[in-house]
């Protein structure tokens, strides 16, 4: 955030993975899960903004 001088409500991350979601929430960002072959059918149990199946779906949300 500080390399971007950016604040954490102008921030999405981007995820695919459990581990990741839970340290994007406990820095205080919004979260879009991302869907793979391996995690879509995982339960996600930090709290996410969005999740979409590919990033053609995220493109067409912006």
């Amino acid at each position: 955030m500080r390399f971007y001088d950016s604040k954490p409500e102008e921030i999405l991350v981007l995820e695919d993975s459990p581990s990741g979601l839970k340290s994007a929430v406990k820095a205080g960002l919004d979260v879009a899960i991302i869907e793979n072959r391996l995690t879509k059918y995982m339960v996600f149990e930090d709290e996410m903004k969005y999740k979409f199946k590919s990033l053609k779906e995220v493109i067409k949300a912006l």
